[in-house]
Parts: structure tokens; C-alpha cells; sequence
């Protein structure tokens, strides 16, 4: 009981009351440094908020690793953090600055290469799946560097609305902790647990905040997905992983893809969209499926609960049927996301074009009909061509 205090519950708790109480100072001084959104055409919201939530959110972890340090020792933990910061910055310098897609990738692999090299961060091995089991070395470190990088991009797509990237990391920080614990690996419970509570401390700013409201930014993402990389790497190499006695041991990299299942997704199939239209695939749109949930008149709020309690319903069903057939588990999964990715860009296309259909017609009903009684607006203003429906 002890060790769930000391490795789950106290760290959250601490990180989230820090990340929580740094927030109002940390606006303040984003507001100060004008680190503030861009608004365009693509971005959900049209106000300048403050982008200082990555910053938040590695003080609240932090403080909860620092805090209870003396419980459980995190190996190597000032290599971590400064791979950490490696990302923070180079985060920050996009938000201010808007870096070249290169310019962030090679951060991205200095910082993968930092966990490799000197803490020893990589997969060695499939746990069975596919027939595959321990991997060479040179193979794992190509894998690693991948698997990193490959998650970092996927939760920077995903941060594009309020509270999105911060509860899909929530949900997986928690996941991951929980699995940690039930294998007595409380250092990484204690990471998992800690990196969940500075999240929580962002997120009632991030969704319910006023006047403190602020954004994670690509520090936030970036950060977010290199520990998430870093847990999910770790829980892998777990040698016999039991999850509430579920799950064996060839599930192991199933389960992560079903934590991960929506950013990984989103992912693939803007990647997918915008090579099949020409474009590139690093140049910025509107083709998130969290956006195709706001064309359908969904709030922000309602968008983010809708994702995140999908993925939580996809994480219980692959623990559920952990035991049938892993081929028949794989291609379930495969299908489900792709039906349901085709019914939500299907279906927003549909309600679009019938709204655009529906609107052209009022306007042109509107146009015909005649006014009586009233002074000509051509009579009394010279523009009056640009003020009638």
C-alpha cells in the first residue's frame, strides 16, 4: 500500500498542485514575452493565448520526481530531464518562431540519441508477436530512434484543440503508471505518475481557464510525446508483463499501439491525405480528425471527451480479448479504425456540403424576396451592393 502512495499517488498530486500554481506566473510572463498563438484561417482558436503549458507541465513533473526521489531513484534522471529541456526548446523557438520541419526532426533524433546513448533507452525485443522476439542491436537502435521520433510527431499532430493532447497524455501516463506498478517497476510509476499529475495541473487551465487560460505549444507536444516514448519503450521491456492478470506477454506491443491508438491514427491519415492530394506532409491543414468533429458543430470540450473516451474504450477492448487469436486481434483493430475513420471524414464531408447547399439556398431566397414600405438602401448608401443578403 506503501508503494502505491509513494510511487502513484503522491507524485501525482504534487505535480499537479506545482504545475497548478506556477500557471497564473507563467501566463503572466508569456503575456510579457509575447509568447502568444498565431491566428490564422487553420487554428481552432482566433484569440492570442499564451504558450508557455510545456514549461508548466515539466515543473509540475519535476516537482513530483524531485519530491519523491528519496522513495524510488530514477536512473540517470538528470540525462531525462535534459533531453527533456532539449525539447522544450526547440518547441519554444517554433511557437515564437515557426521552425523548418528539418530543423525540429533533427532535435528530435539529438534528443532520442540522448536517451539511447546515455540511459540506455531501447527495444530489444517483440515479446513473440509476428514470431519475432530478441532483436540485434543494430536493429533496435533503428527501431528505437523511430518508435521515438515516430510518437513525438504523432502528439504534436494531436495537440489542435483544448484539452486533447493534454487528456490523450493523461490517459496514457496513467495506463503506463498503473502497468508499472503492477510489475513493481516504481521508478517509471513514479515517472508515469508524476508526468500525469503536471498534465492534470494544465488541463483545468488549458480547458476551464478565463483568465489564466493558456496552450502547451510544441513545447508541450514535443514534450509530451518524448516521455511518452520513453514510458511505452520502458513498459515494453518489462520481461514478463502482468497487467490486472491480462495480460501475456505477446500482447505487450499491441497494448501500447492501443494506448496510443489515437495520435497514431490521426497521424497515418493526415500523412495519407495530404501525399494523396500532392501536399506535403509536414505543411500544416485541417484534415485532423478532431477537426472534422468541430465541423460537425461539436465544442471543444465535447470533441476532446468524445476521442478520449474512445481511446479508452479501445485500450479495454484489446485488454478484454488479450487472449483470442493475435492475428485476429491485430485485423480487428485494423478494421475498427479504419471504419471509423471513414465514417467521420465521410460524414463531415456529407454534412458539410448539404450545410453549404442548405445556406446558398437562403441566400438566394432571401434575394428574391421583395422589401415594401422601406427606403431603397441603394438611396442611401454607396456601398450599399455589399450590405444586402
Amino acid at each position: 500500500m506503501l508503494d502505491l502512495l509513494y510511487s502513484i499517488l503522491l507524485p501525482l498530486a504534487i505535480a499537479a498542485l506545482a504545475c497548478y500554481y506556477s500557471i497564473p506566473f507563467l501566463v503572466h510572463a508569456a503575456k510579457g514575452l509575447h509568447i502568444l498563438t498565431k491566428v490564422n484561417s487553420r487554428t481552432a482558436s482566433q484569440t492570442r493565448i499564451p504558450l508557455l503549458g510545456g514549461f508548466a507541465i515539466f515543473m509540475g513533473m519535476v516537482a513530483g520526481i524531485i519530491v519523491m526521489q528519496g522513495q524510488y531513484s530514477i536512473t540517470n534522471l538528470w540525462v531525462f530531464l535534459f533531453a527533456c529541456l532539449i525539447m522544450i526548446r526547440i518547441g519554444l523557438k517554433d511557437d515564437i518562431h515557426s521552425l523548418s520541419p528539418i530543423r525540429k526532426l533533427t532535435a528530435e533524433f539529438i534528443a532520442a540519441m540522448v536517451l539511447f546513448l546515455f540511459e540506455g533507452i531501447r527495444i530489444t525485443q517483440f515479446h513473440g508477436l509476428f514470431g519475432l522476439t530478441t532483436i540485434p542491436l543494430s536493429v533496435s537502435i533503428f527501431v528505437t530512434l523511430f518508435v521515438v521520433i515516430l510518437i513525438i510527431n504523432a502528439f504534436n499532430l494531436s495537440d489542435g484543440i483544448d484539452g486533447l493532447a493534454a487528456g490523450i497524455g493523461i490517459l496514457a501516463a496513467l495506463i503506463l503508471g498503473i502497468g508499472f506498478y503492477l510489475n513493481q517497476r516504481y521508478d517509471f510509476a513514479l515517472l508515469s505518475s508524476s508526468f500525469a499529475g503536471g498534465l492534470i495541473g494544465f488541463f483545468y487551465f488549458n480547458v476551464y481557464g478565463h483568465k489564466n487560460k493558456l496552450l502547451m505549444g510544441d513545447a508541450g507536444s514535443l514534450l509530451a510525446g518524448l516521455v511518452i516514448s520513453l514510458l511505452v519503450i520502458e513498459f515494453n521491456e518489462i520481461p514478463n508483463p502482468n497487467y490486472l492478470n491480462l495480460l501475456p506477454l505477446k500482447t505487450t506491443p499491441i497494448l501500447i499501439c492501443a494506448i496510443l491508438i489515437y495520435p497514431l491514427t490521426d497521424m497515418t491519415q493526415v500523412v495519407i491525405c495530404r501525399l494523396w492530394t500532392g501536399k506535403h506532409p509536414f505543411v500544416a491543414d485541417r484534415n485532423h480528425l478532431h477537426h472534422k468533429l468541430l465541423d460537425l458543430k461539436f465544442t471543444h470540450k465535447k470533441t476532446s471527451s468524445i476521442i478520449i473516451l474512445g481511446n479508452l474504450c479501445f485500450i479495454i477492448i484489446n485488454l478484454i480479448f488479450n487472449e483470442e487469436d493475435i492475428p485476429l486481434l491485430i485485423a480487428l483493430n485494423v478494421t475498427t479504425v479504419i471504419s471509423i475513420v471513414l465514417f467521420i471524414r465521410l460524414y463531415a464531408l456529407t454534412y458539410k456540403r448539404s450545410h453549404t447547399v442548405n445556406t446558398t439556398l437562403y441566400i438566394e431566397f432571401k434575394k428574391e424576396i421583395p422589401v415594401y414600405g422601406q427606403v431603397d438602401l441603394k438611396d442611401q448608401h454607396p456601398d450599399s451592393e455589399k450590405l444586402s443578403v
